[in-house]
This record gives structure tokens, C-alpha cells and sequence, in this order.
């Protein structure tokens, strides 16, 4: 079968079903109308006859019975019963009925009042007919029976006959007519194209001169998929090249792109240790230039000072009114010569002594000895369960001055009453943590940086160089030291050791 002919076929079948449907489903509400219609008109006629019962005052049995013949002899096909309220006929088209009871599914709630009108498809002496009923009323408005009107739909379903005819002649028009305009749009516009591209496809493929399956065929599609399937299989061994060399270049990718992120690795971590390295530099540069300068000074400056604390002695053992004044110049030249010290401390090399120390042991020293000096207010607490297992490599002395030095700090920072407090553990990446927190004043951010500068103080009176001296010794730890801070929210001192159990720079 050629596919013009199964598009002429997909295409009837495309029109044919749906107007199908529609011509049923048109035809199903027009006779639903046609039945409406007839209903109305019986409801027309039932409510002429009732107001006509209704004007006349002297109607007996009789005159209703001379009333239906009337209508009878106008509406031959209308049957007319007219029942009382014991649903007993009193009047009727059939006279033979007259004085028999007829009973109807709806006599009931008509005769009731809860009805005022009802109709029914239904059979009579075995015609098809639609009967309706309505109350009778006299003048006051009461019930006084029913009023049952039944015809014939005969002439209803010849209605739909006719139309039923004409929709049918009606949709075949139109299903001819739109098939063959479909039918000569569809070749031009696919057929015609499946051709030529068959041809395209033979010629490319150097095909030309080969038929297609089982000789000659009138079917275009299986003329194109077999031109296809050949070309398909030519280009097979060409595509598996493609593949495998796309495979290859897939491969030296990963090969380059995993190189280029071992390179940025490995860059970025080169570029942290020359930072770390510079700043390491630029520190001990900063320290040698202040050790050298304070070695020079120290000599000058402290002969001076002993022969005037020495002076100051010899006036403060005489007793006299200069005896407070030679105690403020001892007191004064001591904090000077303390302060000398600290600087050729600070600029002094120092070598460090390698032993395993237990951080917990190491934090119970440090606030044990802390406590003794901490002014009333301030207390200290140390957390060490969790540093019970902790362990380190450094010069047990020299860290214990470094922590000493923080807590001095934090002390200061603690203006009346406060809590300093000391823990331990291990941080995201392994290494060993000291965390000295306070609720002191803070330090502002534009500070935290010089924080760790010699003769960096904003405190009145202080020297500067408790800070330089801790950072000192925790770099010979190899051991880093941040702050956090919030001005008048405290401060947190963090320690962290590169690895729980390295070595040092002796």
C-alpha cells in the first residue's frame, strides 16, 4: 500500500470519527429538543383547557365529558383523561373508560400539590407516546383532579429521521471534500518531499543504481528507510572512528584538566608559604632591627639608672620630706629597667626545648598559677576534659609565659567584674587548639591587626610588648594565633598547632 493511500486513509478515518460523534451526539440533543418542544406545546393546550374548567362555574360530568369530545374532534391525535381526586376517569376521549379508575406514576403527588407538571415518554395500546399531567383547579384555586394528556412522538422521530438524513448527507460532503483536499496537500507537501529526499539520500550515498527490497515498491517510507538503513551502515565504520577519537581527546582532557588543578594546588599552596614565609621574615627583620636598637640603648640607658636609683636610695634611707619622691624615682626607674628587659627579651634569639606536653596538664599550670593574680572580680575557669588526650611538641616554660601573657591581656581588657575562660580541643582540619576567651571591653577592628606590633598599646601604661613576646614564641611552635573581637563584647584568643605531635626549630 502506497503511503498515499494510507494518508488518504488516516485522513477519512481523522473526519470521519469525530463527525461521526458529533452527527450522534447533535442528534441525541435535537430529539432531547424535539421532546422538550412537544412537551411545551401539550403544556400549552392543558393549561388553555384548565382555565377554561376554571371560568365555568355550572361544569358537571356531562359538560367535561362534551368538552373532551370538542377537543377530541380539534386534536384528533391528543387522548384526553381527566381524573377525579380518587383517581377515578370522569371524562375522556375513549368513552370507555369513563367510571374506571386509571392510575399514573405521578397522579399521586399532582393530585397532592406537590407537582404543578410532569411528562413521560411511554407506551400506550403500544404506541410510543409523551404524556403530561396537570392539576385541575376550580375557582378558589383548589385541586379538584388531573388532567392527563397523551400523543404520539411518531411525528417527533420522523423529525429526526429527516434530519438525521440531511446531517448524513451533510457530513459525506464535507468528509469528500476535505479527504481530497487533504489528500492533494498532504502529497504535495510530504509525499512529494520523501521523494526527492530519497533521491538526495540515494545520491549522496552513491546508491543510484541499487533497488530497493524485493524489486521495485510503491511505498515511499519503506523506499527511505531502506536508502536509509544503507547509508546508516556505510557511515557506521566512519562514526566508530569519530568515537574513538572523541574518546581519546575526552581522555587527554581529563588528563590535562586533572594536571591543571594539581598546578592551581599546588600554586596556591607555594603562594601561602611565601606569604607565611615573607610575614615570617619581615617579623624577624622588624625584631632584629628592635633588638639591635635596644642593645645599643640598653648600655646607655641603664648606667644612668642605676646611679640614679642608687642616688634615690641614699635619699629615701635619710628620712626626710624627700622620702616619698626617692620612692616614685626607684619605683619609676624599676618600671623602665623592667621595660628594657622585655625589649632585649623580645629581641634575644631564642632556642626551645622539644618535649611531649598534655595540654590539660599544660592549661592546670597556667590558670593555677594565673589565679593568684587575678584582682577581685575577675575569676578564671579551665575546661580541660576535653584536652585530656591531647598532645604537643614545645618548651613547656615558654608556652606557659605565652599563655600567662594572654591572660594578662585579657585581665586588662576586664574593667570591674568579668570571666576569663580557657578550653581545648581539636578544630576542623585535626590540629590542636588553646581557646582563651573573656567578656572584657574587645578590641576594634582597625586594631586587630597591630595588636601583635611592639609598642602597640591603647592601654594607659602599657608597654606594648606582651603580645609581640606570645607571638614570638608560637611562631618558633609553628603555631598560628587569631583574635576575634567585638568592642565591648569580649575577646577570643585561638592557638592552633599545625600537628598534635610536630616538631620544632631548635
Amino acid at each position: 500500500m502506497s503511503l498515499r493511500t494510507r494518508v488518504l486513509l488516516a485522513a477519512l478515518l481523522a473526519i470521519a470519527i469525530p463527525l461521526t460523534a458529533y452527527l450522534a451526539l447533535d442528534s441525541t440533543l435535537n430529539r432531547k429538543n424535539l421532546l422538550n418542544d412537544q412537551a411545551n406545546s401539550l403544556r400549552i393546550i392543558a393549561d388553555s383547557m384548565n382555565a377554561i374548567f376554571m371560568t365555568c362555574d355550572d361544569m358537571c360530568v356531562q359538560t367535561t365529558q362534551d368538552f373532551v369530545s370538542s377537543m377530541d374532534r380539534i386534536h384528533p391525535e391528543i387522548e384526553i383523561i381527566i381524573v377525579d381526586r380518587q383517581m377515578r376517569v370522569i371524562a375522556a376521549t375513549e368513552q370507555s373508560l369513563i367510571g374506571h379508575p386509571w392510575h399514573e406514576p405521578q397522579f399521586p403527588a399532582i393530585l397532592a400539590g406537590e407537582l404543578d407538571f410532569e411528562w413521560h415518554k411511554m407506551e400506550h395500546h403500544g404506541i410510543p407516546v409523551m404524556d403530561i399531567t396537570i392539576p385541575m383547579k376550580d375557582a378558589d384555586n383548589n385541586i379538584t383532579g388531573a388532567l392527563h394528556l397523551a400523543k404520539p412522538i411518531e411525528l417527533v422521530q420522523e423529525r429526526l429521521r429527516e434530519s438525521s438524513i440531511r446531517y448524513g448527507v451533510f457530513v459525506a460532503i464535507v468528509i469528500i471534500s476535505v479527504v481530497a483536499i487533504l489528500s492533494t496537500i498532504l502529497y504535495r507537501i510530504i509525499v512529494l518531499r520523501l521523494v526527492r529526499i530519497g533521491q538526495e539520500i540515494r545520491e549522496i550515498s552513491g546508491l543510484s543504481g541499487i533497488e530497493g527490497p524485493r524489486g521495485k515498491t510503491k511505498d515511499e517510507i519503506q523506499l527511505l528507510h531502506h536508502f536509509l538503513n544503507r547509508m546508516v551502515g556505510q557511515l557506521a565504520g566512519t562514526t566508530k572512528q569519530l568515537q574513538e577519537a572523541l574518546d581519546d581527546r575526552e581522555l587527554l582532557l581529563e588528563q590535562v584538566n586533572s594536571l591543571n588543578a594539581a598546578l592551581e594546588s599546588e600554586i596556591v599552596r607555594v603562594r601561602t608559604e611565601l606569604e607565611k614565609a615573607q610575614e615570617g621574615l619581615l617579623w624577624a627583620e622588624h625584631l632584629s632591627t628592635i633588638g639591635k636598637l635596644a642593645a645599643g640603648l640598653a648600655h646607655e640607658i641603664r648606667n644612668p639608672l642605676f646611679i640614679i636609683r642608687a642616688t634615690a636610695e641614699s635619699i629615701k634611707k635619710t628620712g626626710d620630706e624627700g622620702e616619698q619622691v626617692a620612692s616614685d624615682i626607684i619605683e619609676e626607674v624599676d618600671r623602665v629597667n623592667d621595660i628594657i628587659s622585655r625589649l632585649l627579651d623580645l629581641a634575644r634569639p631564642i632556642v626551645l626545648g622539644k618535649e611531649r606536653l598534655n595540654v590539660a596538664a599544660l592549661i592546670r599550670d597556667v590558670v593555677s598559677q594565673a589565679a593568684k593574680r587575678l584582682p577581685e572580680g575577675v575569676m578564671i575557669l579551665g575546661d580541660v576534659d576535653a584536652a585530656s588526650d591531647l598532645w604537643i611538641m614545645g618548651d613547656s616554660s615558654y608556652l606557659k609565659q605565652a599563655l600567662a601573657n594572654i591572660i594578662d591581656n585579657s585581665v586588662q581588657a576586664i574593667r570591674s567584674r568579668g570571666e576569663i575562660k580557657i578550653s581545648a580541643g581539636h578544630d576542623a582540619d585535626g590540629r590542636v587548639y588553646i581557646s582563651i576567651s573573656d567578656d572584657g571591653c574587645g578590641i576594634d577592628k582597625s586594631d586587630l591587626a597591630l595588636v601583635f606590633d611592639p609598642f602597640y598599646s591603647k592601654r594607659s601604661g602599657g608597654t606594648g610588648l606582651g603580645l609581640p613576646a606570645v607571638k614570638k614564641v608560637l611562631d618558633l611552635h609553628k603555631a598560628e594565633i587569631s583574635i576575634e573581637s567585638q568592642p565591648e563584647q569580649g575577646t577570643i584568643f585561638r592557638i592552633c598547632f599545625e600537628e598534635a605531635y610536630g616538631g620544632l626549630n631548635a
